[in-house]
């Protein structure tokens, strides 16, 4: 069941987004996957070896899509989210205090990208100590230098700035005055392959999602997302061997939708103060997923996968252990 808590903050402050390439229109659907309005990537420019690959991948598809400047880890902007951080955390010290606001009374007005008065809550600086990702609503564990802590459980310079790439783009599509509030809008990372037939078996099972989704999970990893029934399981016409289920708890985000509601919904999630940059950014939208506060669906088998083929820029290595695969991606037959 999906809660209706919403959040009664007025926007009270504009924040800009770096500078995109590229054009967003509903001119053709054919270049947008032919269920969204828009196609959004987030790409570091640091990361020309990415952004080539990605542009292998959109020249055979056939795609529209505009790239979005990611925040470097070394930027100043994460030193400030990290001090508010460890501020809402020294006065919020009890998990048991958290409370989402009950009241989504601000849907028809822009929404800024930070809870009023998060970024000058700095009761705390300059401080060097780890600090550990949260867990559920806002479980945190204090960091013990007897314990050694897994690298995923830290939360690490590089979680913050993906937290806040991803933020900044869903603010964009919360926001778009283009877009109505059941249009949607694909936000990829730079580091992934789609099947090529990706168009038509979206176009087959997007007339089996409710009105009123908020997210969609073209691939995902550490889920078993064929937990709840897919909704065209009875469906005798599905060639394609294609399914969408209610997601379970999905991890990553290197492709997904939303609708603009969603969009709004999850906007003013991630910006609550006591959630806000709180883990990794895949876990708070598992989260949010896992508690109903975000209506989301996984398609399965994924159609788009990371490729794990280059340095992460979260992760150590290559990334997680988590593989995928898919049946025809764009990359299984492209010489790069």
């Amino acid at each position: 069941m999906m809660l209706t808590s919403s959040f009664p903050f007025r926007s009270l402050m504009y924040i800009s987004l770096a500078p995109w390439s590229g054009v967003g229109t509903h001119s053709n659907r054919n270049e947008t996957l032919g269920v969204a309005s828009k196609i959004y990537v987030i790409s570091l420019s640091s990361r020309a070896d990415r952004r080539k690959q990605m542009e292998l991948l959109r020249e055979s598809l056939g795609l529209r899509w505009t790239y979005v400047e990611g925040i470097d880890a070394k930027n100043d902007m994460i030193d400030k989210i990290l001090n508010s951080v460890r501020s809402v955390r020294a006065t919020n010290s009890s998990g048991s205090s958290f409370m989402w606001p009950e009241d989504f009374s601000q849907l028809d007005e822009r929404i800024d990208i930070w809870s009023p008065g998060f970024l000058t809550s700095h009761g705390l600086t300059n401080s060097s100590e780890p600090m550990l990702c949260a867990t559920q609503d806002n479980t945190v564990t204090p960091y013990d230098p007897m314990i050694e802590i897994p690298e995923y459980r830290l939360l690490t310079r590089a979680r913050i700035a993906c937290w806040h790439s991803h933020l900044l783009v869903i603010q964009s599509i919360a926001n778009d005055p283009d877009l109505n509030d059941t249009d949607s809008v694909i936000v990829l990372e730079d580091d992934l392959d789609m099947e090529r037939d990706v168009q038509a078996r979206l176009g087959y099972l997007w007339p089996f999602l409710p009105a009123d989704w908020d997210m969609v999970y073209l691939g995902h990893c550490w889920s078993n997302e064929t937990f709840f029934p897919a909704l065209n399981a009875e469906d005798s016409q599905n060639a394609l061997g294609t399914y969408i289920h209610p997601s379970k708890s999905p991890s990553c985000t290197h492709s997904y939708l939303l609708s603009k509601a969603g969009a709004r919904r999850l906007l003013l999630h991630l910006r609550y103060s006591p959630f806000a940059y709180s883990r990794a950014v895949d876990r708070a939208f598992s989260w949010l997923i896992q508690s109903s506060r975000i209506r989301s669906f996984s398609v399965v088998p994924s159609v788009a996968i990371q490729r794990k083929i280059a340095t992460s820029d979260v992760m150590s290595g290559i990334g997680s252990r988590w593989k995928d695969d898919l049946v025809n991606g764009v990359f299984n037959s492209t010489k790069v």
